[in-house]
């Protein structure tokens, strides 16, 4: 599997991060400079469990770790050479061909196509290269910008699990709203 892919944006691309210091402390960098923005999203453990470098360090030996046994794939947003936000396969499970994807963008880069033109690369790699069936986007109610980007990008709404998911940004159980696309509605 690829770990660089370039995306439909000019400047954009998607990178897996060896865990290096450098690396970590532009990790952190960004996380901290957008943890209130992206906080009361599903994307909160993050925010919570990269504090400091040394976190964010022990997180991309984690995702690399999960890389290398295939259970999670995870890349970084890059765009023009600026690392801005996080997009991966995860909850894969290949005896019945499923995963989700997640993904967040720095405030700053919101709204230019950086995000669904991530989504699309994740489709190609699940569907194409992983062989899945069925993807799903789960997301927080009341995030109604991923709600659009996952119906623009053909998903389609099944309904809301109820405290599906324990926050651990603020320890409460949250609800998720499920989009989900199947391989024969791909249209890469």
């Amino acid at each position: 599997m690829d770990k660089i892919i370039p995306l439909s944006i000019p400047g954009a691309e998607l990178r897996f991060l060896e865990p290096t210091p450098a690396n970590a402390a532009e990790l952190f960098n960004v996380i901290d400079a957008n943890r209130e923005y992206i906080a009361p999203w599903r994307n909160s453990t993050t925010v919570k469990k990269i504090g400091r470098s040394a976190d964010a360090l022990s997180a991309l030996e984690k995702y690399k770790t999960e890389w290398n046994e295939r259970s999670k794939f995870t890349y970084w947003i890059f765009f023009d050479g600026k690392l801005v936000g996080n997009a991966q396969l995860e909850n894969l499970n290949f005896e019945h061909g499923s995963g989700n994807i997640g993904y967040w963008l720095a405030a700053d880069y919101t709204g230019r196509g950086i995000a669904t033109s991530a989504i699309a690369a994740l489709e190609k790699i699940a569907f194409v290269e992983l062989g899945l069936s069925r993807l799903e986007i789960r997301l927080s109610p009341g995030n109604e910008r991923s709600e659009n980007l996952a119906l623009r990008a053909g998903y389609v709404y099944e309904g809301t699990a109820r405290q599906d998911y324990l926050s651990t940004y603020n320890n409460t159980r949250n609800d998720s709203k499920v989009f989900s696309k199947l391989k024969s509605e791909y249209k890469g």
